[in-house]
């Protein structure tokens, strides 16, 4: 009978400290709570943009919005521009989207200085922690000139019968 009553204290015991621990350890992680101590899940966000701006100095930005490699839908993106100089970040005004099921965004706006770097900015929610992007250089071009009327294309003369051999 001994025996089995130290064992019954060996398992109370260990039940109680292995109790303690995880208090511990989910004690120790609040760093990484919301404000209703769920853990905020990771974002990553993606940008892309050609290396020059199209007609009229128009820039397109395109982005993603993911957390464990899945678009992230219906949340809310800003984009940040410095000059080239590398200027402190400001917000490229009135330019706010909002991401589609797949997570995804775009912005298109005209481009004021000749070299300007971009860059997105989700701020994060009860859900998800705040990320930006990468950075992207846009460098101003000069829309293309209009294609020119070329003149009447050149007809070539009709065709003429070959003589037939004689025999």
């Amino acid at each position: 009978m001994a025996t089995v009553r130290r064992t019954t204290v060996i398992g109370a015991s260990f039940a109680i400290a292995t109790a303690g621990l995880a208090g511990t350890a989910l004690a120790g992680d609040h760093g990484q709570h919301g404000q209703h101590g769920a853990k905020l899940q990771h974002t990553h966000l993606t940008v892309h943009a050609p290396a020059n701006t199209t007609g009229h100095f128009k820039a397109t930005v395109n982005g993603k919005l993911r957390s464990h490699k899945a678009g992230v839908a219906g949340e809310t993106v800003s984009v940040q521009q410095r000059d080239g100089k590398g200027n402190h970040w400001t917000a490229v005004d009135g330019q706010t989207a909002t991401t589609d099921a797949d997570g995804k965004v775009s912005f298109t706006f005209t481009q004021s200085d000749k070299k300007e770097q971009y860059r997105l900015v989700f701020a994060g929610d009860d859900t998800y922690r705040k990320s930006h992007s990468g950075v992207v250089t846009i460098k101003r071009v000069k829309p293309a000139p209009a294609p020119t009327t070329s003149p009447e294309p050149t007809t070539s003369p009709e065709p003429t019968d070959s003589p037939s051999p004689q025999a």
